[in-house]
């Protein structure tokens, strides 16, 4: 199920399918099995770190000045997700 949800791209539900996996063999897991989670984790982190990096970009361009509070607002959003989705997924491992 690990691969179907990387397939369709819904890295939080890999890491999720993951976790019975890392609970059951902890540091024994196979290079496959690894590199799954890594996959997951990249790409869950990775979608949060484009779009905070858009944002910050547009918070430099002047056009935007106008809009700047909502846009710090919603780069402070992302960064909350960020953060919870790498807690997540600690959670998940530590678990």
């Amino acid at each position: 199920m690990a691969r179907v949800a990387e397939q369709s791209e819904r890295y939080q539900d890999m890491i999720s399918y993951m976790a019975p996996l890392i609970e059951e063999k902890g540091a024994n897991m196979s290079v496959d099995e690894r590199n799954l989670l890594a996959t997951a984790f990249k790409n869950l982190v990775g979608q949060h770190r484009v779009a905070f990096r858009t944002i910050n970009v547009l918070l430099g361009n002047s056009r935007y000045k106008l809009h700047k509070p909502s846009l710090e607002e919603y780069r402070n959003k992302v960064a909350t997700r960020l953060s919870e989705s790498c807690e997540m997924v600690m959670k998940t491992i530590k678990d």
